[in-house]
């Protein structure tokens, strides 16, 4: 994650502006997730945290299910997937 001035970020590796919000994930070789207000709005798992940051109206109370959301959303868009402890995962046969 990126500390201080997100004008001090770089940029959106999508489309070039400036990022709502980025987090290092330490998986594999690193992941780098970004939340952009104009490459994310209508991404469905990222919309709520768009607009709560991008509008600076933040629900505390939603906050970390948003992020959460996001998070999990923009790993599965990148081959990651959450798996919570004890709930077996059945990958079937290999094709």
């Amino acid at each position: 994650m990126y500390v201080g001035d997100p004008k001090d970020w770089p940029p959106c590796t999508r489309c070039g502006r400036e990022l709502l919000y980025s987090l290092h994930v330490s998986l594999g070789d690193g992941v780098q997730l970004e939340l952009c207000q104009l490459c994310d709005v209508e991404v469905p798992y990222a919309a709520e945290l768009v607009m709560m940051l991008a509008t600076g109206l933040i629900a505390a109370e939603r906050v970390q299910p948003a992020l959460t959301v996001w998070m999990h959303g923009a790993m599965a868009a990148r081959g990651w997937y959450h798996h919570p402890h004890g709930e077996r995962v059945d990958e079937g046969p290999v094709s």
